[in-house]
């Protein structure tokens, strides 16, 4: 059998510029490890259709994954701007941000994600954290608890929610 990486070089043979088609290489390669030439197909990608959302999306994996956070912003917010309603993106975005110990931008980012999607798991957690690194302890209670009722064997969640629940225990129990 074929790779996609092959399906896809032999349809960029026949049209070389089908953004399509590079996006899906590029998602082969980096799936594959080989991330210069990933990054290089989705750029090409974006090159050929520039409200290719997808492509975008997927050049800020690349990107962050490179360790480059201000091309994977760069790239994240193209594709946001291009879809607004794209959650993938919204989260990722908001992720590197948090990366950057930007939790305000990245709270702001997994709130609007929140308005698509207000069971979210991943968004509330990541919200819950940024949250509780501010200290705000009934904001980050509030998104925990709701990404715990949304998933509620999801270890990283009840993780962060114990660790929560301990922490207020602990600054109460030294005030008395």
């Amino acid at each position: 059998p074929r790779s996609s990486a092959e399906l896809c070089r032999k349809a960029l043979g026949h049209q070389p510029g089908n953004a399509i088609a590079l996006n899906h290489l590029g998602r082969a390669l980096f799936n594959a490890g080989v991330v210069e030439d990933a990054q290089r197909a989705f750029e090409t990608a974006v090159k050929a259709a520039p409200d290719y959302f997808q492509a975008w999306h997927n050049l800020g994996h690349v990107l962050r994954a490179k360790g480059d956070a201000a091309g994977a912003i760069q790239a994240y917010g193209r594709s946001i701007a291009l879809a607004p309603y794209y959650q993938s993106a919204l989260l990722n975005l908001a992720l590197v941000q948090m990366g950057q110990a930007d939790n305000k931008a990245a709270a702001e980012n997994l709130r609007i994600l929140l308005n698509f999607n207000p069971k979210h798991a991943e968004a509330l957690l990541n919200l819950g954290i940024c949250h509780h690194i501010h200290r705000e302890f009934p904001e980050a209670m509030q998104a925990f608890e709701r990404a715990a009722a949304a998933e509620p064997a999801n270890p990283r969640i009840l993780r962060h929610l114990g660790n929560l629940h301990k922490e207020i225990q602990d600054s109460t129990t030294a005030v008395a």
